[in-house]
């Protein structure tokens, strides 16, 4: 549930988004003392107790099976991500830090899974139990985390390699990593559903019953980040944290832009073009977000944030039995027409740059939404602007209650 865009800083580093309302401490690699396990490119950090073995084992089949769903499903590129497990404390934190992984030349992004009582998790893996199946409490607290939260990180690992979102995405980026956690649960740990989507309803429940979610509006809200655009004259264009002063920034950035594109030929002119389109649709929306029951929300509302996950959820499950293909989404949305290949920075949690190449997405949201499917005759791009709470909470409940019938014997 991270926000890593290309072009931009985050606001202030010493605050953490956390999950599951736990307090957020210092971001946390793994330290000198740190044991490790590895596949590929995916690596588990752990204590050096024999305890924390068989942890670190199960922990990682949890992550393999978000690799199968991202290569099968989504046709991504196998994930270099890493987890540091250390003692105490419940749920995970947000954004990674990135370390050395263990026995390749490169970087992973490692993120916390805290578990709170390693050696009655221990015990009850060597007993025979396994986090996928999750016989026991214990465990299925561990794969509730792994998957829902830690599978859902590697979604936001691997496009941000492979495909960039644009801040103004992040309507996209959520619910794609809300979708491919579900997915990877639906294969791999199916009784585990009815538990997110009970987490997920009452995060729902946060929201007005009665009010609407124009994920647009709240994608263009988010006012955590900040971005800096350096124009071809030299002059650099931030973004601020206010809404009103950033709509007016984005709009003058995108004329400058359009100007600016008369002046060059090729790649560089198409480039500026097409950001200006997408600057211009982020005003349009700020503009003609409202109507009756629009909820005025911000992505970095830690109140009001996992309920908009919960109807980006639904909005996918409903997209998903209409027929959504997530390969071939992805797919699009790598070609040349809406994206494009950049270098750039990115800081981590620790406040360090690192240097990312890979596709940014750029497109107009407007192009993107055309690639999806209807629901039930309404065509995609209706529901992202105007999405009811009560809508997500009908189909959220319809999914559990679905779930709870196949288990009945």
């Amino acid at each position: 549930m991270r926000l890593h865009f290309p072009q931009m800083i985050a606001a202030a580093m010493t605050t953490l988004v956390v999950l599951s309302g736990c307090q957020a401490p210092p971001p946390v690699g793994p330290g000198p003392d740190h044991a490790a396990i590895c596949d590929e490119q995916l690596v588990i950090f752990h204590p050096p107790s024999p305890q924390w073995q068989p942890i670190a084992q199960e922990t990682m089949t949890v992550l393999r099976a978000g690799r199968q769903t991202a290569h099968d499903d989504f046709g991504l590129e196998n994930p270099a991500m890493g987890l540091v497990l250390v003692s105490g404390g419940s749920g995970s934190y947000g954004r990674g830090v990135m370390a050395h992984h263990p026995d390749q030349d490169r970087q992973v992004e490692v993120f916390v899974m805290p578990i709170p009582d390693a050696g009655q998790l221990a015990a009850e893996i060597r007993n025979g139990n396994t986090m996928l199946a999750a016989g026991t409490p214990s465990l299925q607290a561990a794969r509730h985390i792994a998957i829902f939260l830690q599978v859902h990180e590697m979604l936001h690992v691997l496009l941000e390699t492979q495909l960039t979102p644009d801040a103004f995405h992040l309507w996209l980026n959520e619910g794609l990593a809300e979708y491919f956690a579900w997915r990877t649960a639906e294969v791999h740990a199916p009784d585990a559903l009815p538990g997110f989507l009970d987490d997920r309803l009452s995060e729902l429940s946060k929201l007005p019953p009665d009010g609407t979610i124009d994920f647009l509006a709240w994608s263009a809200a988010d006012s955590e980040m900040l971005r800096r655009l350096a124009l071809p004259d030299g002059e650099v264009i931030t973004f601020g944290w206010s809404n009103g002063r950033r709509v007016n920034e984005i709009r003058r950035a995108a004329d400058v832009a359009r100007a600016a594109a008369g002046q060059f030929d090729g790649d560089r002119a198409e480039q500026l073009r097409r950001d200006a389109q997408l600057w211009d649709e982020w005003v349009q929306t700020v503009e003609t977000a409202g109507g009756p029951g629009h909820l005025r929300l911000s992505s970095d509302d830690d109140r009001t944030r996992w309920g908009v996950y919960a109807g980006l959820l639904a909005l996918f499950l409903e997209m998903d039995a209409a027929g959504l293909d997530p390969r071939s989404l992805i797919d699009s949305l790598r070609n040349t027409a809406y994206a494009r290949l950049e270098t750039r920075r990115d800081m981590d949690a620790a406040g360090e740059f690192h240097e990312i190449n890979g596709l940014m997405l750029t497109a107009t949201n407007d192009r993107i939404l055309a690639l999806l499917p209807d629901v039930d005759g309404v065509p995609a791009a209706d529901l992202v602007r105007r999405y009811p709470v009560a809508r997500a909470r009908q189909v959220l409940e319809a999914q559990r209650s679905r779930l709870m019938a196949q288990a009945r014997p």
